[in-house]
């Protein structure tokens, strides 16, 4: 009798329920109406004395109407399309990703071969302007003492000059 009870009041429940929402919200929203169900039941045994602890809904399809089964694939193939569309997603912001920052390397390297060209360039430039210098001074040195040269052997072709008279 109790099972009976428990069997009358549930099937009950779960038709007053069922025609409140549509299929597609009973099916999509399990959970809430598994717990709406149990709420309402639990109401009705309450007057017995009588505490759920533990229970499954199950949404059967009646012979020859087989909407559960069919929401229920549709269900299962709209989740397995929209993981591909994930994956695919995700994919392609990996790559996407991955081609960026490849880029981000090219352009990271070409800037220090630049500023190492500069550097370089600077450098040699110094080195080649030190050059300059050292050959500027020494042959400015070579040029004195060819003129001190010069003006002793013009000063001793004049003593020499000088003696000879």
């Amino acid at each position: 009798m109790l099972k009976n009870l428990f069997k009358v009041s549930s099937r009950g429940e779960t038709r007053v329920l069922a025609a409140l929402i549509t299929m597609e919200e009973i099916f999509k929203g399990t959970k809430e109406f598994k717990q709406k169900v149990f709420a309402k039941v639990q109401l009705e045994l309450n007057q017995f004395g009588l505490l759920i602890y533990n229970a499954n809904v199950k949404l059967v399809d009646v012979p020859g109407h087989e909407y559960f089964s069919y929401l229920g694939q549709k269900t299962q193939m709209e989740a397995a399309n929209q993981a591909k569309i994930d994956v695919s997603e995700t994919k392609m912001k990996g790559e996407i990703g991955s081609k960026l920052r490849e880029g981000q390397t090219l352009q990271n390297a070409a800037k220090i071969d630049a500023e190492t060209k500069v550097i370089s360039t600077q450098r040699q430039g110094e080195g080649k302007k030190q050059e300059i210098k050292v050959r500027t001074d020494v042959k400015v040195y070579e040029n004195q003492r060819e003129a001190e040269v010069a003006e002793a052997n013009a000063e001793l072709a004049k003593k020499k000059a000088g003696w000879a008279k």
